[in-house]
């Protein structure tokens, strides 16, 4: 057999061992109950419960993590009151992995009341007359099954609840009921109900992604409720698949935001208004109703379901547009709508409602062209059909100046920067300018030091071409020249001119002014222009973790730092990416990051994390055409909360038809970056705990 490991010119595994922070309390090895490992727990300790059923009623204590064995082997049972109380916790309390069995006589499974901020993941709730009540607090449900429960599955009671990812199932009552909350529900299952939700009250929750199925009524929603549909499924109801109370307003989609959710085959009505005396209509637009058209009879009252979807897999196009360049009266005025368009399936028909006199909309191009013939502010209402059926819809607003208005001239540029970075400044006008041939200006910045001038370029805008001459011997005042080649000039809108820095100083907020500018058009007559005080601010700071570089880290920073780490992004202006603050950004900044958004401190560079020494690569078949390998590492590895691997190989004599991980959590967060003679992955563990490998 030959020795194809030869062939792997490199494999590196950084593996995270996650930060132990405070003590672990184990029961029953050291604690006889549970409660009792509770009252001794302090602050980012972990109560830890083995395999095994417990008989009691548990009051947590914040900040610590209550952690079973498995949902599957480890249950906290009793038959009367609250079985666990998570009252009056913040959001480093955790429970997870538990079941919470109630014995039909309990209940309540979980409380969270009085500003309770507590995390619930992974756990089963069962046989209680309430799963889990919320009540003046702001839990999070995640990844748990709520079964076998006599009255409610989740009570939202004046609570900012988050559930998603959950099944909620065979409930003698409301699978979700809530009232006045305002509230997320996503990605989750609600099935054998008698209501799979009722929302009511002052409730506008965002309800999203969520499949409710075989339930009397899908959802029910209840006086001065606004909830907001978009993508869930409601099927296989025996009355209603949505109920419209008095004085309730849901959206079901529009044209501006079209629901895409799918409501079919429910026996009365898929969806059926109830008010008896509505001010608006249900907005239901852009949905499928399990067939085309959909069958009439299945709609009751005031109900706008009509576009819809012609299958449930068509998807109407999207305008990313909200303001339009100003126009001027009396001058020429393009701007190409279609460019803000994405989606499209076959042809698209553009339309327009509220344009001012002289400006028309071409149906065929998405081209706004004309002159307009007199000032004001307009909101126009852009449309675009396509083969789908539902047209894409954006309210867009449209200044028109007086004649004889000057050009405004401005400056963009990143609101952040970090040391090293290369920082753009864009000299732009947001409105159409004709026949360009010349222009200078100058950047004032202050306060010195701290942005270093680099170079200027005119790539990319539409004064392209022109020949830039920088005069950068002051470095508080900047002077450029610039002058399009020819006897014509150029006409358009957007970045004139590229004007970049290198930050060579730390710590400090750098203002930078665009002063004296003159612009000329091909004939050498003046192009009146206006700054209003054009300038941008650019703060120079590190936020150690903040990896998309607006200044906070957050949730997106987790995801960001995993993309940059597998190198499918590059670092972006102003991030700060080396978490840790160990002189290098890898695999624990990932981790890092992670534990800096939920207010645990970054890992330190050792000894939680170590490269391991001794990685072995062995073949585990070689059937001439197809070699398979098994990399392994030495013992078991405990607490491994983040990993990246980087596999190069010899692009010429192997591809890569598989790269198989064992021994990580099905949750765990996966990014790939695969080139030939290349594989990367980089892994995290969900939460801040860890797997053994």
């Amino acid at each position: 057999m030959r020795d194809t490991r030869r062939h792997l010119w490199q494999l590196l595994l950084f593996l995270i061992a996650a930060s132990v922070q405070g003590r672990t309390l184990s029961v029953p090895d050291v604690f006889p109950t549970i409660q009792a490992a509770m009252d001794a727990a302090g602050p980012w300790d972990v109560v830890s419960i083995g395999p095994g059923t417990y008989e009691e009623q548990i009051v947590l204590t914040d900040a610590v993590r209550l952690e079973g064995a498995g949902a599957d082997v480890t249950t906290v049972t009793y038959s009367a009151g609250t079985i666990i109380d998570a009252s009056r916790v913040g959001s480093q309390t955790v429970i997870i992995d538990i079941t919470i069995d109630g014995q039909w006589s309990a209940e309540n499974g979980i409380l969270c009341d009085a500003g309770s901020r507590v995390h619930i993941e992974a756990c089963r709730v069962t046989r209680v007359l309430n799963g889990i009540w919320t009540s003046f607090s702001s839990p999070t449900i995640d990844r748990t099954l709520i079964t076998d429960v006599t009255s409610v599955g989740v009570k939202v009671d004046a609570a900012s609840t988050i559930i998603r990812n959950s099944a909620i199932t065979h409930i003698g009552g409301d699978g979700i009921h809530a009232i006045n909350s305002g509230f997320t529900i996503l990605d989750n299952v609600i099935s054998d109900a008698n209501r799979g939700m009722y929302l009511a009250g002052w409730s506008p929750p965002i309800v999203q992604g969520n499949l409710v199925q075989a339930c009397s009524v899908g959802v029910e929603i209840g006086s001065d409720a606004r909830p907001k549909f978009r993508d869930n499924e409601i099927r296989d109801c025996t009355r209603y698949g949505l109920y419209v109370g008095s004085v309730s307003e849901p959206n079901l989609g529009s044209l501006i935001e079209p629901g895409l959710n799918r409501i079919f085959d429910n026996a009365i009505a898929n969806v059926y208004d109830a008010r008896p005396d509505p001010v608006r209509p249900v907005s239901a637009i852009g949905n499928w109703w399990g067939s085309s058209p959909p069958d009439e009879a299945r709609f009751g009252g005031w109900v706008v379901y009509d576009p819809w979807l012609p299958t449930e897999s068509a998807r109407p196009p999207v305008i990313s547009l909200s303001i339009l360049p100003d126009a001027v009266a009396g001058e020429s005025y393009a701007f190409d709508v279609s460019r803000a368009v994405d989606g499209v399936t076959g042809v698209a028909v553009y339309a327009a409602e509220g344009l001012p006199d002289g400006l028309g909309l071409n149906a065929a191009t998405g081209l706004l062209s004309g002159a307009p013939s007199g000032a004001g502010t307009f909101s126009v209402l852009v449309t675009v059909a396509d083969d789908n059926g539902v047209p894409a819809a954006a309210e867009v607003l449209l200044v028109v100046l007086p004649s004889g208005s000057p050009l405004p001239i401005d400056l963009t540029s990143p609101s952040r920067a970090a040391l090293g970075d290369l920082v753009q400044v864009s000299v732009r006008t947001d409105r159409p300018v004709v026949d360009l041939d010349a222009m200078t200006f100058a950047l004032a910045v202050s306060p010195l030091g701290v942005l270093e001038y680099d170079h200027v370029e005119v790539d990319g805008t539409f004064f392209e071409g022109a020949s830039v001459t920088p005069n950068p011997a002051d470095p508080g005042l900047l002077r450029f020249g610039l002058n399009h080649g020819g006897t014509a000039g150029v006409s358009g809108t957007g970045d004139l001119v590229h004007v970049v820095f290198r930050v060579v100083g730390d710590d400090a907020s750098v203002v930078i002014t665009l002063e004296d500018v003159e612009l000329s058009d091909a004939t050498a007559e003046p192009i009146a222009t206006q700054l209003d005080g054009a300038s941008a601010s650019i703060l120079v700071q590190c936020v150690p973790g903040d990896a998309t570089g607006d200044g906070a880290v957050n949730v997106l920073d987790v995801t960001k730092m995993e993309r940059i780490v597998a190198q499918l992004d590059a670092t972006p202006p102003g991030a700060c990416t080396d978490a840790n603050q160990d002189g290098a950004t890898n695999v624990l900044d990932v981790t890092s990051t992670e534990r800096l958004v939920v207010g645990l401190p970054a890992v330190a560079p050792a000894p939680q994390a170590a490269r391991i020494p001794v990685v072995s690569v062995s073949t585990v078949s070689d059937r001439g055409d197809v070699v398979t390998f098994r990399v392994s590492v030495r013992g078991v590895l405990r607490d491994v909360d983040a990993a990246s691997f980087d596999l190069t190989y010899a692009e010429a004599d192997y591809e890569l038809l598989a790269l198989t991980l064992n021994g990580w959590h099905a949750d765990t967060s996966r990014i790939d970056n695969d080139s030939p003679g290349r594989a990367i992955r980089v892994l995290n563990a969900p939460g801040v705990g860890g797997v053994s490998l």
